[in-house]
């Protein structure tokens, strides 16, 4: 179905990048790179969650907000490591929402923790009805609900297994650094859109992340975060009901118009006819996943 990818136009980031000293090169790219868990918090009243949320960055938690579908879509896209719905949202009913987030393929392994506003009769029960791993109670302190989700977040050793392809733990420079990579396009392949910008994440220069990629994987990093973007949309264009626009932000692009160019370049058909017939696959049983 995919035809050869289009390679994406450069443009400076803005960001010089950074060196490292020769001594204990490893040691000093794990001091300033960690892998942060993720949690997406599902509701329409971020504010009495700022004190908590406050908490959660400062212990390097990434932390995103959706609300209504487009809660459910950012799971979709996501993957996040751990769910916060909220149960007294007034956009989209809670119950419903975790109900989608179990039955979905791409969400179901995902810990939901519910947001229960006190003395709602039947209300704790039916959010573990629905596939709630805990219950936090309204109003939420900071400190239970680090502890609760440090608690049921999915074990580290769980994520590398499912993942057998990324680079080993420990190894040379070029290993760590090449980790390192591959987990930013993996965390946020929308907000990656040069080879510069990823070696400053990473804190190298964009020549010695381009060589590696190069020799590692066979392809430029370049070609690589491209077809990360494209392998990312296909799978939502196929096994999701996220619009095309919504797609075309996760993966980095300004509007629909510039996605479906590099879309149709990448595979050689737009957005809308790759979705129409990979439903039609699926309801034959004879699509897989490039």
């Amino acid at each position: 179905m995919a035809a050869q990818p289009q390679a994406l136009h450069e443009y400076s980031s803005g960001h010089s990048a950074v060196m490292f000293a020769n001594a204990n090169p490893s040691k000093k790219m794990l001091s300033r790179h960690r892998k942060p868990a993720h949690v997406l918090i599902i509701t329409d009243q971020e504010a009495p969650l700022a004190g908590a949320v406050a908490l959660l960055r400062n212990q390097l938690f990434r932390v995103s907000f959706a609300s209504g579908w487009h809660g459910f879509y950012q799971a979709q896209a996501w993957r996040p490591d751990m769910v916060l719905l909220d149960g007294d949202m007034q956009q989209m009913d809670a119950f419903m929402m975790a109900r989608l987030l179990s039955q979905s393929q791409d969400t179901n392994s995902i810990p939901i923790i519910f947001l229960v506003k006190p003395g709602v009769n039947g209300a704790t029960t039916e959010a573990f009805a629905v596939g709630a791993v805990d219950c936090v109670p309204k109003p939420i302190y900071a400190e239970e609900l680090l502890a609760r989700i440090s608690v049921h977040l999915r074990p580290v050793g769980a994520a590398e297994a499912s993942n057998p392809g990324a680079a080993p733990e420990g190894g040379s420079q070029e290993d760590i650094l090449l980790r390192y990579a591959l987990d930013a396009i993996q965390a946020d392949v929308g907000s990656i859109h040069t080879v510069r910008q990823l070696a400053h994440s990473v804190g190298t220069h964009e020549r010695k992340l381009s060589s590696i990629f190069k020799s590692r994987t066979g392809k430029s990093a370049h070609k690589f975060i491209f077809d990360k973007k494209m392998a990312a949309a296909r799978r939502l264009l196929a096994r999701t009901g996220m619009p095309v626009h919504a797609i075309a932000r996760h993966v980095g692009f300004p509007s629909v118009c510039n996605f479906t160019v590099a879309f149709r370049r990448h595979a050689g058909i737009t957005p809308t006819t790759y979705r129409n017939q990979a439903k039609e696959e699926m309801r034959a049983g004879t699509y897989t996943e490039i």
